[in-house]
């Protein structure tokens, strides 16, 4: 009996002192999209309201870690490497200002702009979001964004646009900067 007292405490003081020893976690990084907008332009007449909805991102693109494809069937988040706000609500708030610098609208409706009534509708789907290391000579950064336009009418919907706009930009390296900014020359080549 005294044999297993002993071990259980050996036990128990192994497992309080390993926290002890273990070191430091590595820190995690977070990172925004940044854009290069055109300059703000104020050239058209006719200008028209449009509603933006939030963009959503499809269920493996949701979550805020990092996302590399290493092959068909096999992806690995990075939880060192992470947006600091979900990619769906930066690519909303980045399609908001670029369609405001444009000059053609005369009211951009978001989710925290007051109401007005809208002719145009935007939705958009994240439908791409991750480093692809398939080849592994070739990585590149993913992002493919479905968006779909319309003109808002009471009785039906008319869509005017309905497309997926995707980019496939090289990384200079393999590293989350060289990530983070093909990532940023692909939202802006979208936009």
């Amino acid at each position: 009996m005294k044999k297993l007292n002993v071990k259980i405490l050996v036990v128990i003081v192994t497992i309080l002192l390993s926290g002890c020893f273990a070191g430091k976690t590595m820190p995690q990084n977070q990172y925004l999209f940044a854009v290069n907008y055109p300059s703000q332009s104020t050239a058209a007449v006719n200008k028209v309201a449009i509603e933006i909805k939030p963009l959503v991102s499809l269920p493996q693109f949701t979550s805020n870690e990092f996302l590399y494809r290493l092959s068909t069937y096999n992806y690995i988040t990075d939880y060192y490497n992470e947006f600091l706000v979900p990619a769906s609500q930066q690519i909303t708030n980045v399609s908001v200002e670029f369609l405001s610098r444009q000059g053609w609208t005369s009211y951009i409706k978001s989710d925290t702009s007051p109401y007005q009534q809208a002719d145009y509708v935007l939705m958009g789907t994240i439908v791409g979001l991750y480093a692809d290391y398939r080849i592994s000579s070739q990585p590149k950064a993913i992002l493919a964004i479905h968006y779909v336009f319309y003109k808002d009418k009471k009785d039906r919907n008319h869509i005017l646009l309905d497309k997926v706009y995707t980019q496939a930009v090289p990384l200079q390296a393999k590293s989350t900067q060289a990530l983070i900014t093909a990532w940023n020359a692909g939202l802006t080549t979208i936009m």
